[in-house]
């Protein structure tokens, strides 16, 4: 017999599990690195978890207790089959993974004259460091943290930066936008919870 696949339901705080899902067969998680990758589950739409579900809320996935990914609630379907079709009405739930929280920022030069930002021998972590704060600043990516700095590697604390690099970005782009582009480097990013 199969461990089975738990589907949790997080507050838009992304801590609060306000419920665990009853998915039907056919749920699916999309996970690509350096990328928002995607889900979607298909529960009841009459079971108690069914009137819970909003846009914005985490569904995350576990096998066998450890968590595997999840995604944000961006689409939210209801669909009907007829009794005589021996049918319910069930709820199709699908969104974008948590990297896609990286969407919401927008980089912007920091006089706004400039047409893009331009920094001259700097590390990668230091670029995604000052545009997410940026962002943060204006109110983009409530409920994230960052658990590297500009001097230390989150993969290996004990390792420092040692890429120094021009990095140029037109405004108006994604904090996304610039993770993809500095992830052709060499570096992986993902968002944890």
């Amino acid at each position: 017999m199969a461990d089975p696949v738990e589907w949790k339901l997080f507050g838009t705080d992304f801590a609060t599990v306000q419920a665990i899902l009853p998915v039907a067969a056919g749920a699916t998680l999309y996970l690509e690195l350096n990328e928002p990758g995607s889900g979607s589950v298909t529960i009841p739409a009459d079971c108690a978890a069914a009137a819970l579900i909003t846009v914005n809320k985490f569904i995350a996935c576990y096998y066998r207790g450890a968590y595997r990914g999840g995604f944000l609630v961006d689409n939210i379907e209801t669909t009907g089959a007829s009794s005589g079709e021996h049918g319910d009405n069930w709820m199709k739930i699908s969104g974008r993974g948590p990297l896609a929280l990286m969407s919401e920022g927008i980089q912007w030069a920091e006089d706004g004259k400039e047409t893009s930002r331009d920094f001259d021998n700097k590390p990668a972590a230091y670029v995604v460091l000052k545009l997410w704060a940026e962002a943060e600043q204006r109110g983009a990516l409530a409920h994230t943290t960052i658990d590297f700095t500009d001097e230390l590697d989150s993969a290996d604390p004990q390792q420092a930066w040692d890429d120094l690099d021009d990095h140029k970005f037109a405004n108006g782009i994604t904090v996304l936008d610039v993770i993809r582009d500095i992830a052709k480097l060499g570096f992986e990013f993902s968002i944890d919870f």
